[in-house]
This record gives C-alpha cells, structure tokens and sequence, in this order.
C-alpha cells in the first residue's frame, strides 16, 4: 500500500463557482502535497468544459461543488468525471441525505461539508487517492434505501397524471396557470361546455372533486415539472 506522503502527490481539480475559495483552496492543497492542483475557471463551468478539462490533466480526484451558481448543480457531472478515470468527492454547505444518495449512486466517492477543517479534507483525500472506502456499507445501504422510497413515492404522486390525455394535461395547465374555463375556450376555439368536459375528466382521473383538490394534487406531485 502506498504510503501518505506518495498518496497526498495525486492530482486534484476543483471545480467551485467562488474563485476566492476555490485559489486558495488550490493553494493550500499544493502546499499539503497534492500536484498538480488546478481550479476550473468559475466564469465557465459547463459540463463540456470542465469534462475536457479534467480529461486533459489527467486529474486522479475531481472536488466538485453541489452548487454551481445560476441554478447550475454539480450532480450531473458525476458520471462524466468518473468516466475520464477521476474519483469525484461532492463539496456541499448542505446535508440532504437524498441529495447525498443522488450523488453516490452516480459514483461519487463522498460527499462533504464544506465547514470541514482543512485537515479533515486533506485526510478525506488521501483515502480518496488510497482507494479506501469512506463510508461504512451500513450507512450507505441507509441512504440507497431512503432514496428509493422517496422516489416510490413520487412515482405514486405522478402516477395518476399519467392517464391524463394531452388535451385534459393541457386544460390542466391553464387551470394551474390562473385561467377560467371561459378564457381557456377562447383562447382554445372551443366551447366552454367542452372544456368543462375536459376538467370533468381531469378530476375522475385524479380521484377529486374540486379544481382546489386537483390542484392541491398538482402542487404535490410537482406537476408538471418541467414537461
């Protein structure tokens, strides 16, 4: 097994929308015995971007932020990373447990305070670089099991969404954005007794019997997202 001091010589990208943190956090790393150390540039952390980048130095561990400033995370470019041959550890100021699930089904190594001591964080990277495991199998199994009850649940949450054909989804929408069955005729070239046809349909579908219930209903199951 390799020894500390041949350990703390693995290369580190950090990756953290804060230059005033992520330099001297470089810095302090170089002189800890970790090189090269480099700090992607705060002004352009794309994906694409920061992927070339660790691919580029070879880095053996990429420190990568949760959060990334402009509603940016850094979740999704765990799986990146790893595949350029890094070991990815997640800085975060939080301590979701789901968000810490999320992060280790994708293959990150850890996940960590960012008020850890500076010690600490060098002590996480030498086992990070000494390829030890920094969970125990029993609190990892905890929180793999957390998240897949968690995402039970909104699966069941979204599920009655699902029967919704695309003309009563996109009553729905109007309903959630503040429009009248009246308004949403109009705008729709259709009669109002067809769209009250439509909302009718929406609540036997979602089992309610009120546009309060169904959109109580849609709060809940954060529907529709994105879509």
């Amino acid at each position: 097994m390799a020894s500390s001091d041949e350990e703390r010589k693995a290369s580190v990208l950090l990756v953290d929308n804060h230059a005033v943190f992520a330099v001297p956090l470089a810095m302090a790393l170089r002189a800890s015995g970790f090189g090269p150390v480099a700090a992607a540039d705060p002004e352009d952390l794309s994906m694409e971007t920061v992927v070339a980048q660790a691919r580029a130095l070879d880095v053996d561990i990429v420190l990568l932020d949760l959060h990334l400033g402009g509603g940016r995370v850094g979740l999704p470019m765990v799986a990146p990373l790893i595949g350029t041959g890094a070991k990815v550890v997640l800085f975060t100021a939080g301590t979701d447990p789901l968000l810490i699930a999320c992060a280790l089904r994708a293959g990150a190594e850890a996940v960590i305070d960012k008020a850890m001591p500076f010690h600490k964080l060098v002590a996480t990277l030498v086992e990070v670089a000494g390829g030890r495991p920094l969970m125990a199998p029993d609190e990892r199994e905890a929180l793999m099991e957390a998240l897949e009850r968690s995402e039970s649940g909104e699966q069941a949450r979204s599920l009655p969404f699902r029967r919704l054909t695309d003309r009563e989804a996109g009553v729905l929408r109007r309903l959630i954005q503040g429009h009248s069955p009246k308004e949403i005729a109009h705008s729709d070239g259709i009669s109002v007794s067809t769209v009250r046809g439509h909302i009718q349909r929406v609540f036997a579908k979602l089992d309610v019997s009120s546009q309060r219930e169904a959109l109580a209903m849609a709060r809940a199951a954060d529907w529709p997202g994105d879509h």
